[in-house]
């Protein structure tokens, strides 16, 4: 993939509150940038000439992976403080930006038997919307292949949910062309696009509609002139591959082509690279944010994607989260390494601060 050898990347490590490890990406017009030093070392970045297409403005945003609120999930957080602690151990990085947006994984359905452990068809009881509004999260792409879990009615109870807590979504509907629509964010004062689609479902459900990969190209060119960000979220790839397809890059570029600003991928389960395309930057798959797939290990290591913009700069950093007990989301710590090499970073040029 096409990678500026001359991009550096910054890893900063904090120190207190838990121990937190950030990797940074930043773009801008000047080599004005320099990670602290924390404890021993830490790595320190040129920049890169790129805008952020933004004027005068200024928005913060933190972008997360999969979440599943069902299964393990929801019994392990009912018997450890309930569906508001959950995020305890993240919610101040996911709190503090202006928006926060992730992809929903189970549908809500109420008057159902909890889904059993080993079960593939999700469904999470409405009131885990408290999750989503504890940890701030402003907006969801509920475009994957479990959204018709539970058919119409449960798509229906999860409109419902989200629109009772003032939660954006989009990528399905209940007809195609309001999948394919674009839903916007005000972050800070800029206004956020944001265009969700999947490669598929796992049932057909009547009434149901999501957005397809390849048809939200034009939603991204009807959109990016109206909006003065674009953040486009596909469900895509293969589960547990941690490398994206070939089919994968090539849309992904497609979507930079047409407009948008930032692609960020969801399904895989594991993370996978990080490219910058034309300025642009594409994170492939950022992991899992809650899930309850393995007690350790690659899906249990997901990224969160923070984006700071204003008239001239736009940054990019990249905040490691380790699933802890099958369920909750925490900053990772010790060995990074794992990390580095899923989401490609070995591909740019790294430098000691000293």
């Amino acid at each position: 993939m096409k990678i500026f050898a001359w991009i550096l990347v910054v890893l900063v490590i904090i120190i207190g509150g838990g121990a937190a490890a950030y990797f940074g990406l930043i773009k801008n017009n000047k080599l004005s940038f320099f990670a602290k030093k924390s404890g021993s070392s830490a790595v320190t970045a040129t920049t890169i000439d790129a805008k952020s297409g933004v004027d005068d403005k200024t928005a913060t945003l933190v972008i997360g992976g999969d979440i599943m609120l069902a299964r393990w999930v929801e019994q392990k957080a009912l018997a450890d403080g309930g569906w508001t602690s959950l995020f305890d151990k993240i919610r101040d990085t996911l709190t503090k930006p202006n928006c926060a947006v992730a992809n929903l994984e189970s549908p809500f359905k109420g008057q159902k038997p909890q889904t059993k452990i080993n079960s593939l068809i999700f469904a999470a009881k409405p009131e885990a919307v408290d999750a989503l509004t504890d940890a701030g999260i402003d907006a969801v792409s509920i475009a994957n292949n479990h959204i018709t879990d539970q058919g119409q009615e449960g798509l229906n109870e999860t409109k419902v949910a989200l629109d009772d807590k003032k939660i954006i979504y989009a990528g399905a509907d209940d007809s195609t062309d309001k999948a394919l629509q674009a839903k916007t964010l005000t972050c800070g004062n800029l206004k956020i696009g944001f265009v969700a689609a999947t490669y598929g479902t796992n049932f057909p459900a009547d009434g149901v509609s999501t957005a397809n990969l390849e048809g939200i190209v034009q939603t991204i060119k009807n959109t990016r002139p109206n909006v003065d960000y674009l953040i486009v979220y596909p469900h895509w790839g293969s589960e547990y591959n941690a490398t994206p397809s070939p089919f994968q890059i090539e849309l992904a570029h497609e979507y930079i082509d047409a407009g948008a600003d930032l692609v960020v991928g969801s399904h895989p389960h594991v993370l996978q690279p990080i490219e910058i395309y034309k300025d642009k930057t594409i994170a492939y798959s950022l992991g899992n944010l809650v899930f309850d797939q393995a007690s350790s290990g690659k899906k249990t290591e997901g990224a969160l994607l923070q984006i700071a913009l204003d008239d001239k700069t736009q940054k990019l950093t990249i905040v490691p989260i380790q699933i802890e007990d099958y369920y909750r989301p925490a900053p990772a710590d010790g060995d990074l390494n794992s990390y580095k090499d899923s989401l490609a970073l070995k591909d740019f040029s790294w430098s000691l601060a000293r």
